[in-house]
């Protein structure tokens, strides 16, 4: 290559570097903490990361999915229904490497060069608030070992690693439906033997498939006693699902509606968000392609769905969210429903510049952004002498706080998942 072509690349190299890093620090939004070599620092490392082995960063890999993979050490193996990665030259050859030696899809196979294994401990705390309401329709879960929980040790599964869940549920119209998926959501996760091997023996599709299958079988019992009870189903309602599980240092993030779930990150001593979720809204473009093929109807003046006339007064009910658990008025008769159940699910490989994850309900992110979540989880984490549940239940608890403090008007629920790296 001449010499003029390759320092114009370089030049090019060294310009995008200095765009992604001034982008992170508009994101973080805490420039006033930065110092000039902190800054200074993040630029050179972002230009570094191109040919440093062994660092990571976030890949979609194809619908609902997406893996922490390394630039050129490390390789993600995508299922065919999937979708498949785009490898560079590289990691196209470290590919046929690892498929050599038996690698199987849905592995994140390390390179020789990766950081040395870390212990990950985690801890769970939660909080809810009524907000300005006369109810509480949000639920929210916390199981640190699902291998303790229901029929799971009975299955003959020998899980080595602790396999914790945390989940958000906020309900609309009644608590019924938020209610019922808060109590059996963890039975139905604890049936599944691909969990329990899931580091292992099941691949990433056999996750995934586990946890989407139970939130269908949650939605058909939510429909089921919508049908049972003495509620009209115009009048039974639904529920967001949001839950989080931390299968030793793997993270699957699941949800159906509109809450959502915010990884803190670390890179030197820069603290920045990282959002998991994208909320299952009418007017995202594939929701709302999705509506019309399965020939619902949305009102595009209030993003609603609008659901299929009342039988017994010929009605209609609107829905703020193109996906949610029960919703009957939604989900009448044959072919693809309106507003579907199935989760967006989401596996990242968990490294040690992860500090923290928050699940919240809207009634938390509608007055609140994502990094002044992360400022408020460091400023707890920076009063506490040592991490624990306690630690986490605080920062949940003042997560709800600010929350409050800013005017939100709903319900408000917040679980803070923190993790200790040695």
């Amino acid at each position: 290559m001449p010499r003029l072509q390759r320092s114009c690349l370089q030049f090019w190299h060294l310009l995008g570097s200095f765009a992604r890093s001034i982008a992170l620090l508009t994101t973080c939004g805490c420039g006033r903490r930065i110092s000039w070599k902190s800054a200074l620092n993040l630029i050179c490392y972002t230009q570094r990361k191109r040919s440093r082995p062994g660092t990571a960063s976030l890949r979609d890999t194809g619908p609902g999915m997406v893996e922490r993979v390394a630039d050129s050490t490390d390789a993600i193996f995508s299922p065919s229904n999937v979708g498949t990665t785009h490898l560079g030259q590289g990691e196209a050859s470290h590919y046929k490497e690892l498929l050599a030696t038996g690698a199987h899809p849905g592995d994140l196979v390390a390179g020789k060069n990766s950081s040395p294994a870390q212990q990950l401990q985690v801890f769970y705390g939660g909080a809810e608030s009524r907000g300005n309401r006369d109810y509480q329709q949000d639920r929210h879960t916390i199981i640190e070992d699902l291998k303790a929980h229901g029929k799971s040790a009975a299955m003959g599964v020998v899980a080595t690693e602790p396999l914790g869940l945390a989940a958000v549920f906020d309900g609309h119209k009644t608590c019924e439906a938020a209610e019922l998926a808060h109590r059996r959501l963890p039975e139905l996760l604890s049936r599944e033997p691909q969990l329990f091997n899931a580091n292992k023996g099941s691949t990433r599709d056999e996750v995934c498939e586990a946890i989407m299958r139970t939130f269908k079988t949650l939605d058909k019992e939510i429909l089921e006693d919508a049908h049972c009870s003495k509620l009209k189903d115009c009048q039974y309602g639904g529920t967001t699902a949001l839950l989080a599980l931390c299968i030793g240092q793997v993270l699957y993030v699941a949800h159906t509606g509109d809450s959502g779930a915010v990884m803190a990150c670390t890179s030197f001593d820069v603290h920045f968000p990282l959002r998991l979720t994208s909320d299952h809204k009418p007017n995202r473009p594939d929701e709302h392609a999705r509506i019309h093929h399965a020939g619902g109807n949305i009102d595009e003046r209030r993003d609603r769905v609008v659901s299929d006339p009342k039988p017994h007064n010929n009605r209609i009910t609107l829905l703020n969210m193109s996906r949610s658990l029960g919703d009957p008025q939604f989900k009448r008769g044959e072919g693809e429903p309106q507003v579907e159940c199935e989760p967006e699910v989401r596996r990242v490989e968990l490294q040690a510049a992860d500090i923290a994850l928050v699940l919240g309900s809207d009634g938390l992110w509608d007055k609140m952004s994502d990094t002044t979540a992360v400022a408020i989880i460091n400023k707890v984490k920076g009063k506490s002498q040592s991490l624990s549940d306690s630690t986490a239940k605080d920062a949940a608890q003042a997560l709800v706080s600010e929350a409050l403090k800013r005017g939100t008007q709903d319900n408000i629920t917040a679980v803070v998942m923190l993790f200790k790296w040695a």
